[in-house]
């Protein structure tokens, strides 16, 4: 292939001509990274998952596939969407994994549905090897677990039932590095008509804990939704937020602010939909201001994942069909201000909710959920966005079958339709591909079938 794949000057009419070659494009924000490319990808939706510091990710959800290699409710993907073939749980755990945090020694906590891990027996919480194995020499006192957070000094927050024999009490407790129960953290009974548990975690420079879920009380205390607990686990009565609904996920700034997630309303009588700022003591950061929040036309709303960039600002992602009365689908950025991101935009469908998102250090975002579209493009349960200014080569190399994709420049809702030779000389040779609708400009557009070891030229033509 040679030349720039680019819309030229019209050839005839309104056709553009694709040629190839190595310039760089910045892609816009929000729109797929076609350099992580996982294949067919997860089979059934990813719920969580974390970044290592080499750039790897670490999944966990319902899948048991990934790309067509068995991996059951856990893998590991390269920075490239690739599965690592050297973490292997063997046949891993028999059931869905819900949660997971990785220590600093690279071993990783998992918790969820299941029952067994390896064929060992393992009710729910477990921790894995680097490698993948089962790491037999943690202790598990727990009935279930429903969230994990991880201190810096390795001890491990747990929201749960205790103790695994009965009778069992709903409390979020801590547990020291080889998983048994911290005798000095007191045990916080959690009550709520939507839910008996917590939902995350989160950890200011002081020591204290920040714990989200949809509770109403806990430790005997009234807290809806969000409340702080001391370092040894009694409830900060100093610490009211006020929330009018769920906590789902939280971020925790340098300066101690608390942003949450989740499918409340109000804060302290302050109107926030879906999303808030909270400064330090709980009350609300009145500097970040979304507006209407996030809003949704279909069914339950909550935002289950927020990510915090390194420059301030915030990708939140869940199910939802706005943000501010703008269309933003189940994934949007918000700015310091809290103000609705415009250059970012990743074009999802409403059916593809997202479980999950977390921030690259290069500003890249990756998501897990449901499999849905990224401006039509399929994407089942894990996708990586741009960040500002991503550069990327306009030729991308797809898999080792090579497909050939670039990004089509246009009118935006505009229709083109996408044709191929193998000489350029010969107009009545041109064989049609596909139509796309530019939802984006540019947007990504990728040749399914490429020709074996043959060289092809395609064009853009603009339909009425």
């Amino acid at each position: 292939m040679k030349g720039n794949m680019k819309l030229s000057e019209a050839l005839v009419g309104l056709v553009g001509l694709f040629t190839f070659c190595n310039s760089a494009l910045a892609q816009q924000a929000g729109s797929l990274d076609m350099t992580f490319n996982p294949g067919s990808a997860a089979n059934a939706t990813v719920l969580c998952m974390a970044l290592q510091t080499n750039g790897q990710i670490v999944i966990g959800g319902y899948f048991t596939t990934f790309n067509n290699a068995n991996r059951h409710y856990i893998a590991l993907l390269n920075t490239d969407g690739s599965v690592d073939s050297s973490f292997d749980p063997g046949i891993g755990p028999n059931d869905a994994v819900s949660a997971l945090a990785l220590q600093p020694d690279g071993k990783i906590l998992i918790c969820g549905s299941f029952s067994q891990l390896n064929n060992l027996p393992c009710y729910n919480f477990a921790r894995l090897r680097p490698d993948g194995s089962v790491d037999t020499g943690f202790t598990n006192l727990f009935g279930s677990l429903r969230a994990l957070g991880l201190q810096n000094d390795g001890k491990i927050l747990v929201s749960g039932t205790y103790p695994a024999t009965g009778p069992y009490t709903n409390c979020v407790a801590r547990v020291n590095t080889n998983g048994t129960l911290d005798v000095t953290f007191k045990l916080a009974r959690v009550t709520g008509a939507g839910g008996d548990y917590a939902s995350a975690f989160g950890l200011q420079s002081d020591g204290r804990i920040i714990v989200g879920g949809p509770f109403t009380t806990i430790g005997g205390i009234s807290r809806n939704g969000l409340a702080r607990l001391n370092p040894d686990g009694s409830v900060d009565t100093n610490f009211n937020a006020g929330v009018a609904g769920g906590v789902l996920c939280m971020a925790i700034t340098s300066q101690d602010q608390i942003i949450i997630g989740g499918s409340f309303s109000s804060v302290n009588g302050y109107s926030r939909s879906g999303i808030a700022r909270l400064n330090s003591d709980g009350s609300v950061d009145t500097a970040f201001n979304p507006g209407l929040g996030a809003a949704s036309e279909y069914g339950w709303l909550g935002v289950e994942g927020v990510a915090l960039q390194s420059d301030g600002k915030v990708v939140i992602g869940g199910s939802f069909t706005s943000l501010n009365g703008t269309n933003r689908v189940n994934i949007a950025r918000l700015n310091t201000n809290g103000s609705l991101d415009l250059t970012f935009n990743a074009g999802m469908s409403v059916a593809a909710t997202v479980s999950c998102v977390a921030s690259q250090p290069d500003g890249k975002t990756v998501v897990g959920g449901v499999a849905g579209t990224f401006h039509g493009i399929q994407m089942n349960g894990i996708a990586r966005l741009n960040g500002d200014n991503s550069p990327t080569n306009t030729v991308q190399f797809l898999t080792s079958r090579q497909y050939f994709g670039t990004y089509l420049q246009g009118t935006v809702s505009n229709t083109y339709r996408i044709e191929w030779t193998v000489n350029v000389d010969a107009p009545s040779l041109w064989t049609p591909l596909f139509n796309v609708t530019l939802q984006t400009n540019p947007q990504f557009v990728l040749d399914p079938n490429p020709l074996s070891g043959r060289q092809r030229f395609y064009r853009a033509v603009e339909l009425p």
